[in-house]
C-alpha cells in the first residue's frame, strides 16, 4: 500500500503545483450564501441574501448586485437554491412560501416575468440544480413529506414533472446535466452504506443507471466539464476536501479518477462555466464560546464551537462543535457535555436543552431520514436516543422545545404554527396550547408556569395552565431565554433584558464584541455566548482540458 500512497501524494503535489497559482478569489463577505452559482457565460452569479431572503444577481464584471425577487416584509418567505438558464436570461429558484413549504419559481434576470412553476404541499422541499442544455427542462430535487426524495425533470414552460429516480429518504447533494443533454450525474450513498457517498450516472430518460466510482470513501458534488469528457467532484479525505477529475465517455467512467487540487477548505462546488472555470465557495467561520465578561471556554477544537447551554446547576456547559470539512447547508456537529463528546446520528443539530435533573438533553435537529423534530438523549446511555416529535419532508429545521420542571413533559413549537405539550414517555399524549403564525424562540419560566415565544413583532407569554396570554411589544428577536428574574432577548449582536412586568427593555452593554447566534443563561443570570466571525468566499479554478 505504501508505494501506491506515495504515488498519489506525488500526483497531488504535481496537481497543486500546477493549479495553485491559477485559483482566484472573486468575492468574500458575510452576505454571500452558497446556494446559487454562476451563469454558463460567466457574466452573472446568483445567490440569496441571508439578511432578508432576497434573490440577488451579481454582475461579475461590475460587481453590481440586483434584487430580482424580494420577500414581502414581515413574512417567513425567502429565496433559497437557484440556478441560471443556459442563455443567461432567467433563473429557477426555490422559494419558501407563506404556507411554510418550498416551491419552484422562475424569473428573468432583470427581475421581470416572475412566476410559480411548481407548488405542491406534499413536496415540501425542492432544489433546482441545473437546466438541460436546450433550456427546456430544469433538473430538480424533490423531497416529499413521506421522506421520499426524487430526481425530477421539470418543464421550464410549465407542466407536470417527470420523475426519473426515487431514492427513498436519501437525497443527492449535487446533480448536473451533461453538455449533450443525455446524462445526469449525482451523488448518493454507496451500496450497503449509510455514511459514504459515491457517484452515479443516470440517462436523461431515467432508464439506465451506472455507478461511476468504486473506491471507498466519501465522493460528493459531481459537475460536468464543458466538453462532457469529465466529471469534477470532491472527495473527503482525512478532514480535507480534495478535488478530483473523472474521465467520462458515453455517460460512463473512462478511466481512473485523477487528483486535481488538494484541500479546497470548507468548500461547496457551485458550477462550471462554458470556458472551464470551476466555481466553489468556501466558508471561513471561526466561532468560540465565552462566559462571564469574555472568558474563553476551553475546548479541544478551538474555532469550531457554538450553541452553549448551561446545566441546571450551572456547573457544566454543553455545546455544539463542528466536525469535518464538508459545507452543505448545516455542518456536521458533535454534542460536547463538559469534556465528554456524544456522537449522535443526527446530520443537523441546532439547539441543546437540559432536562431539569441534568440527566438528559433535548436536541432540536433533523435525523438521517430527513425528519425534523426533537430528540431525547439520556446522558447515561446516549445510544438510546429517541424521537419525541417529528415532521417528515422538511429536512431543514428542528423544533424549538423545552422541558417542564419535572422533566415529564416537553413543550414545543410545530412548524411555527402550533404550541404543543407532549409527555416524554413513549406514546405519551399530546395537547395543543396555542396556534398562530411565525411562532419561534420558545423558552420557559423557572417555575414552569409560563412559556414565552416570539410571534411577528412581539413576545408572547403563554400560561401552561389556565389563563389568557399576554404580549410584550419587541421586534426583530432572534433568540429568547428566561433567566432568574427576566427574559433575555437577542436582537442583532445585542442582548436585551426584557422585564415581564411591563418595564422598558434595557440593552446589556458589558458583552464581548462579535456575538453570534447561540447564547444561554444559567443560574444567577450567568451568560455563555457564541462569539466569532463568519466569512464566505467564492473562488474559481480553471479545469484542465480533457
Amino acid at each position: 500500500m505504501r508505494p501506491i500512497a506515495n504515488r498519489l501524494a506525488l500526483l497531488f503535489l504535481a496537481a497543486n503545483t500546477a493549479a495553485a497559482s491559477e485559483a482566484r478569489l472573486l468575492w468574500s463577505g458575510d452576505r454571500l450564501t452558497l446556494q446559487g452559482g454562476p451563469s454558463k457565460d460567466s457574466r452573472f452569479f446568483a445567490f440569496a441574501d441571508p439578511r432578508n431572503g432576497a434573490l440577488i444577481i451579481r454582475n461579475a464584471q461590475s460587481g453590481e448586485d440586483r434584487v430580482i425577487a424580494r420577500p414581502p416584509v414581515n413574512t417567513k418567505e425567502l429565496a433559497y437554491f437557484s440556478t441560471i438558464s443556459p442563455d443567461s436570461s432567467q433563473a429557477a429558484y426555490a422559494w419558501q412560501n407563506s404556507e411554510g413549504f418550498y416551491e419552484i419559481r422562475t424569473v428573468n434576470l432583470d427581475g421581470s416575468g416572475q412566476r410559480t412553476l411548481y407548488k405542491n404541499e406534499e413536496v415540501r422541499f425542492v432544489q433546482p440544480c441545473a437546466w438541460t442544455p436546450d433550456g427546456k427542462q430544469i433538473l430538480t430535487l424533490f423531497f416529499r413529506t413521506d421522506n421520499i426524495s426524487q430526481i425530477v425533470l421539470l418543464p421550464a414552460s410549465g407542466g407536470a414533472p417527470k420523475v426519473l429516480r426515487s431514492l427513498q429518504w436519501v437525497y443527492p447533494k449535487r446533480m448536473d446535466t451533461s453538455p449533450d443533454g443525455r446524462t445526469i450525474v449525482y451523488d448518493s450513498f454507496a451500496p450497503g452504506s449509510q455514511t459514504e457517498r459515491t457517484l452515479y450516472s443516470l440517462s436523461i430518460d431515467g432508464a439506465s443507471e451506472k455507478r461511476l466510482v468504486t473506491t471507498p470513501g466519501n465522493h460528493l458534488f459531481p459537475l460536468w466539464t464543458p466538453s462532457g469528457k469529465g466529471v469534477v467532484y470532491v472527495r473527503e479525505e482525512g478532514g480535507e476536501m480534495n478535488a478530483w477529475l473523472l474521465p467520462m465517455e458515453n455517460g460512463e467512467a473512462a478511466g481512473e479518477p485523477k487528483p486535481l487540487r488538494r484541500n479546497l477548505g470548507r468548500a461547496l462546488p457551485l458550477g462550471v462555466t462554458a470556458n472551464g472555470d470551476y466555481y466553489f465557495g468556501v466558508r471561513n467561520d471561526r466561532t468560540d464560546i465565552v462566559t462571564g465578561e469574555g472568558s474563553a471556554w476551553p475546548t479541544a477544537f478551538p474555532g469550531r464551537n457554538h450553541g452553549p447551554a448551561w446545566s441546571p446547576d450551572g456547573k457544566t456547559l454543553a455545546y455544539l462543535s463542528r466536525r469535518g470539512s464538508e459545507n452543505f447547508g448545516d455542518s456536521s456537529v458533535a454534542v460536547v457535555v463538559g469534556k465528554r463528546e456524544l456522537a449522535l446520528a443526527l446530520p443537523v443539530i441546532e439547539r441543546i436543552r437540559w432536562s431539569p435533573r441534568g440527566d438528559a438533553l433535548l436536541i432540536s435537529g433533523v435525523d438521517g431520514k430527513g425528519r425534523a423534530g426533537l430528540f431525547h438523549v439520556d446522558l447515561a446511555d446516549h445510544d438510546a436516543m429517541r424521537m419525541i416529535a417529528a415532521q417528515g419532508g422538511t429536512a431543514l429545521r428542528g423544533f424549538p422545545g423545552v422541558f417542564s420542571p419535572d422533566g415529564e413533559t416537553v413543550y414545543y413549537i410545530h412548524d411555527e404554527a402550533k404550541l404543543l405539550a407532549r409527555l416524554v414517555a413513549a406514546g405519551g399524549e399530546q395537547r395543543t396550547l396555542a396556534t398562530g403564525v411565525q411562532m419561534r424562540n420558545l423558552t420557559i419560566s423557572p417555575d414552569g408556569k409560563t412559556l414565552a415565544f416570539t410571534r411577528e413583532s412581539m413576545i408572547v407569554l403563554q400560561p401552561v395552565g389556565e389563563g389568557p396570554p399576554r404580549t410584550i411589544p419587541f421586534d426583530r428577536v432572534r433568540e429568547l431565554e428566561w433567566g432568574a428574574t427576566s427574559l433575555w432577548a437577542a436582537r442583532d449582536e445585542a442582548l436585551w433584558r426584557v422585564p415581564i412586568d411591563g418595564g422598558a427593555p434595557t440593552r446589556v452593554n458589558a458583552l464581548p464584541g462579535g456575538r453570534l447566534a447561540g447564547f444561554s443563561v444559567g443560574p444567577g443570570d450567568a451568560f455563555a455566548l457564541t462569539v466569532g466571525s463568519r466569512n464566505t468566499e467564492v473562488w474559481t479554478l480553471p479545469l484542465p482540458t480533457p
